[in-house]
């Protein structure tokens, strides 16, 4: 119950980074280009960094590499679910489309997830974060550049480099070797990590200041995907994981499911955007509207989830 309520005031502030970026925008103090090269120093700087200080929290034992496989586990079982229910969804004439299967199949495990995890639970448990990432960002760079449009040449190299997944086998190669970065290595990618939450956030403001809200407020299929992307993938994903910590018995279980279920429920990633208008996709404006709209409701949608989650964990006896 009380790490609903973290969450809850853990997205009120970054809902209020938000604004302050929507507010830049509308100023026009920041403009495009300006967004876009904050999205950079976030995407290529702030989230490899937070990635990479992860794995060194904390002692490198048996039973936290137990924990990083069942967190990839988990990974894989739930795209597998997502994958099989955007078949079913996808079928019959008002079915969803492919842009649609990516909103609802790929969030904001990244950015978003990140810092919150890192305010709530504390530095060490943002390591569990990587497996999902790691599995979201290999189906993402093959299935879903497919569902938006993109080419089909890819190469391992090409989805291994993407930041993220590059920066976690880095920190799993420190943590394999028990190497540790120079303390004012340490130190300073430690600060940019810190940045990622206010950065991620102003640019989701700005984004949302850039596009007509009435057109997206309007539109009654955008609402139809968010109850997907934040109400049934959520709850389907919440039981999933209550079923495996009911299977695996570990003395820290639940925070670090509680990670996995923060990864699984959040809004539409912001990389599916980005994606639709790199491969062109005719519906990258509805794309965009998806991300603002499931941002926006998500304040309300993720503590609600983690709350249900650690309720029925309790029920249980898994607390």
């Amino acid at each position: 119950m009380e790490l609903s309520f973290l969450l809850a005031e853990q997205i009120v502030s970054m809902v209020l980074m938000a604004l302050a970026g929507f507010a830049l925008g509308r100023l026009k103090i920041v403009t495009g280009e300006g967004s876009r090269a904050l999205s950079c120093v976030c995407m290529y700087l702030a989230v490899p960094c937070s990635l990479i200080t992860s794995f060194g929290s904390g002692e490198r034992d048996a039973r936290r590499l137990e924990a990083l496989a069942v967190s990839l586990g988990a990974a894989a079982v739930l795209h597998g679910m997502y994958l099989l229910l955007n078949r079913l969804l996808s079928r019959g004439p008002g079915g969803l489309g492919r842009e649609e299967q990516a909103m609802v199949m790929y969030n904001n495990a990244g950015n978003l997830i990140i810092p919150m995890v890192h305010s709530i639970l504390g530095r060490e448990y943002v390591l569990y974060t990587s497996p999902y990432i790691l599995v979201q960002n290999l189906f993402m760079w093959t299935h879903g550049q497919r569902l938006l449009g993109g080419a089909g040449k890819l190469t391992v190299r090409k989805v291994l480099s993407t930041p993220a997944i590059a920066a976690i086998f880095a920190g799993l190669f420190l943590y394999g070797t028990g190497i540790r970065l120079p303390g004012p290595l340490e130190s300073a990618m430690t600060s940019v990590a810190g940045c990622m939450a206010p950065l991620s956030m102003m640019v989701v403001g700005l984004l949302i200041s850039e596009l007509d809200l009435r057109d997206v407020l309007l539109s009654r299929r955008v609402y139809w995907i968010a109850a997907l992307r934040l109400l049934l993938y959520p709850l389907l994903s919440v039981g999933v994981l209550l079923v495996m910590g009911r299977l695996w018995r570990y003395s820290d279980g639940v925070n670090v499911l509680t990670v996995s279920v923060l990864c699984s429920i959040g809004p539409t990633a912001s990389a599916t955007t980005q994606m639709a208008q790199l491969f062109r996709c005719p519906k990258s404006g509805y794309v965009s509207a998806g991300n603002v709209v499931t941002t926006v409701l998500c304040a309300v949608t993720m503590p609600v989830m983690a709350m249900i989650f650690l309720t029925l964990a309790g029920y249980m006896g898994l607390v």
